[in-house]
């Protein structure tokens, strides 16, 4: 839980030096992290069951999607940021930066591992759903 919340501090950090509210904007940064996370487990999880099965959305995946997200929001809000946590929990980690400082890269690989492996999942979804097609090819 430890290294959720310094990656939650170094968003919030990233955003503060470049925004007037960075509380929303590292609010809704965790919560695409996470819900990209959630929904690469679960591709990867039909995959490993089942590859040759195009699966077909459900009827009301907005209505799930929406409220997944604003349930992932609730919690990183609950966890973080109701009744300014995070001031106290942040400054800890601003007091003992070196000792963090070696989390910084797992931080940035982290992220561009999650948005990486998320894409990665959507082109073999995409592939699959067309038969492994390329239609650069023709």
């Amino acid at each position: 839980m430890k290294w959720y919340t310094y990656l939650n501090y170094r968003i919030y950090n990233y955003y503060d030096k470049r925004q007037d509210s960075p509380v929303i904007s590292s609010l809704l940064t965790m919560t695409l992290l996470a819900f990209i996370n959630v929904f690469s487990i679960h591709t990867i999880y039909s995959f490993i069951t089942d590859f040759w099965t195009v699966q077909k959305l459900l009827p009301k995946y907005k209505i799930i999607i929406t409220f997944s997200i604003i349930i992932l929001i609730l919690i990183h809000y609950f966890l973080f940021y109701h009744r300014r946590k995070h001031i106290n929990i942040f400054k800890e980690f601003k007091e003992n930066a070196n000792k963090y400082r070696k989390w910084n890269f797992l931080i940035k690989l982290y992220i561009f591992g999650s948005i990486g492996v998320c894409l990665i999942t959507l082109i073999i979804v995409d592939l699959r759903n067309h038969n492994f097609e390329l239609y650069f090819l023709k």
